[in-house]
């Protein structure tokens, strides 16, 4: 007797360099949004004729966006690690798979904004956009 081949719906052959891609793209958008914090630190108009006190007191007045560059970076940093980890275990993947890494990216890329709204004002306004999208990324 015969074997008939039956063809499978839904299951994509497997492809390497398809999850190489997954996690090539995945860094890229780490990498930006890792940038995009380090741009966000800007020093005050003032200080470009400023003497070394006046700068020394411009580069203190924005001691909030160092602390929310170096929180979101090591928050990220957290996230990249994390997703590294898992893709390591990755040897298929659908279609499905492809939207829940873009959203969890699309909350790593939106990361940038809330933390330079709650590093202007660090009022409890300002700290829940950082907060949901921090638990949205987990």
């Amino acid at each position: 007797m015969e074997k008939k081949s039956v063809a499978r719906v839904n299951t994509p052959p497997i492809d390497e360099t398809g999850t190489e891609r997954i996690v090539f793209f995945s860094d890229a958008v780490f990498a930006i949004a890792i940038t995009l914090l380090a741009l966000e630190i800007q020093l005050p108009e003032d200080f470009a004729h400023a003497g070394n006190r006046e700068l020394l007191q411009s580069l203190f007045s924005i001691l909030p966006k160092y602390l929310g560059y170096v929180i979101s970076f090591l928050s990220i940093g957290n996230f990249w690690v994390i997703h590294h980890r898992q893709h390591q275990y990755i040897e298929r993947y659908d279609t499905r798979l492809m939207f829940i890494n873009l959203l969890v990216l699309m909350a790593v890329a939106f990361i940038p904004f809330p933390t330079s709204v709650i590093s202007e004002n660090g009022n409890r306004t300002a700290t829940i956009p950082y907060v949901l999208v921090k638990m949205h990324s987990r």
